[in-house]
Order: C-alpha cells, then structure tokens, then sequence
C-alpha cells in the first residue's frame, strides 16, 4: 500500500505542469485535451469528458511513423469502468487528434468493476484478478485521473 501511494504522489508531482494543449472539435463532449510527443512523429493525445465529474477518458496514439492509430477509451459508469480499444487508419489521424470517432474499429471490450469495497477492481465474475493487460489498462487511467487540468474557455 505504502509503494502505491508513492507511486501516486509521484505521478501528481510529474503531470501538475500539464494544461490544455490540444484544441478539440466544437462538436464533441471533450472538455478538457492535451498530447506529449514521444519524438517527431509519435504522439499521445489525451481527452476528457468530464463534467460533474469524469465521464469519459480517451487515449490516442497517433501510431508513430508507420503504425496505425489506436484509441482507449475508459467509460466511467455506475459500478463499472468499461474500456474499449479501438483502432483506425492513418487518414483518420486529422479528425482523431480534434477528439472525433472517426473511422474507429473496435478490438476489444473489457470490463472492470468499480463498486464496493470487497469487489473494488477486480473482472467480472467468474474471473477473480484482472489479467495483465487488465492491469496496464487501469494503470493508464489512474495516471490520467491524477492530472492537474482546467476546462476549456470556450465550453
């Protein structure tokens, strides 16, 4: 417990100089995006829905110089986070970075849920741990969710 609350504090320190960078289309729900840039041609954008609370997360790689893009979006729901990812062609790449579905192909749906103490975290039933892509994903998200962000202005 001690480690994860280090980790925790870290990554609060690390991402509090972020703000947003990245200019959404005016006809999505995303309220708060930036991206970080790994080098010339690889870059993560990061998207928020979130008012009243955090709706909607969703990560887009731009797939670097020849890779095709990929989006997970963390669906937060009464008792359970669903994770979709998804897929797209390089052409999508202009409409994805402004926070539109285009062209998305979906590769896998997971499930975790998020509700009580004694099944906080865990997959559906039967299964009783999350696997190992289970754990990346969640770990992805509670990094983005300890972000320091500011809404739009113009939303």
């Amino acid at each position: 417990m001690k480690i994860i609350l280090f980790i925790l504090l870290s990554m609060v320190c690390h991402f509090s100089c972020l703000a947003d960078s990245n200019k959404v289309a005016p006809d999505t729900k995303w309220t708060h995006s930036w991206s970080e840039g790994e080098d010339a041609t690889s870059s993560f954008y990061y998207f928020f829905e979130a008012k009243g609370g955090v709706k909607k997360i969703r990560i887009l790689w731009n797939g670097g110089a020849q890779n095709r893009p990929t989006v997970e979006d963390y669906i937060f729901e009464s008792g359970v986070i669903r994770i979709i990812s998804q897929e797209a062609a390089r052409e999508s790449i202009p409409d994805l970075i402004k926070g539109k579905n285009t062209g998305l192909k979906v590769l896998s749906k997971t499930k975790i849920l998020r509700y009580s103490s004694d099944k906080m975290l865990v997959p559906e039933p039967p299964r009783k741990a999350l696997n190992k892509k289970e754990r990346i994903l969640l770990d992805n998200v509670l990094d983005l969710l300890l972000l320091d962000r500011s809404p739009y202005k113009q939303k």
